[in-house]
C-alpha cells in the first residue's frame, strides 16, 4: 500500500461450533435406544427364523433339523431385503453373537472330558468322522470356487 497506512487482515470466517455438551447429553441416550432396539429386532428375527424352522421341521416331518430349515428361512428373508435388514439389525447382533463363540463353546468340550472313556472307545468313528467332514468341506469349497470363478471369467 501506498501512504504508509497499515495493513489490516481480515480474519476468515470460523466454522460453525461444534455441538453443545448438553446436546451431545441428548443424543447419547438417542442412540443407545436405537443399539438396543436394533439388538432386540436382531435376536428376535433369529429367534423367529430358528423358532419357524422347528415348527416346519416338526409339522412336515422332515429328515431335516430345524435349525437347518430356520438358516434357509433367514436365507431368504436377507435375499428379499438384504440391505435394510442385514446391516442395521442382523449384522450387530450376529457380531456381538460370534465374539461369545468361545463362551459357548466351553460346555462343550467340559462334557467331552466328562465322558473320556466313550471318546476312547469311538475314536476310529469320530476321527472317520472329523476327517470325512474335513475332506467333504475341501472338496465342496474347492468346486464352488471352480464354479463361480469359471462364472465371473465368462462375464468379465
Amino acid at each position: 500500500m501506498t501512504g504508509g497506512g497499515v495493513r489490516r487482515q481480515v480474519a476468515a470466517p470460523t466454522p460453525p461450533e461444534a455441538p453443545t455438551a448438553r446436546v451431545q447429553e441428548r443424543r447419547q441416550p438417542r442412540e443407545r435406544v436405537r443399539t438396543v432396539a436394533r439388538a432386540a429386532a436382531g435376536i428376535l428375527l433369529l429367534i423367529a427364523c430358528y423358532a419357524s424352522g422347528e415348527f416346519l421341521a416338526g409339522w412336515l416331518r422332515l429328515p431335516v433339523p430345524g435349525s437347518v430349515i430356520g438358516m434357509v428361512i433367514m436365507f431368504v428373508v436377507l435375499c428379499l431385503q438384504p440391505a435394510q435388514i442385514s446391516d442395521r439389525i442382523v449384522v450387530p447382533i450376529s457380531e456381538k453373537l460370534v465374539s461369545l463363540i468361545p463362551f459357548l463353546l466351553v460346555p462343550a468340550a467340559v462334557g467331552i472330558v466328562a465322558h473320556i472313556p466313550e471318546v476312547v472307545r469311538d475314536a476310529p468313528a469320530l476321527i472317520t468322522a472329523v476327517v470325512g467332514g474335513w475332506l467333504a468341506t475341501i472338496l465342496v469349497t474347492a468346486l464352488a470356487a471352480k464354479y463361480l470363478l469359471g462364472r465371473i471369467r465368462r462375464k468379465g
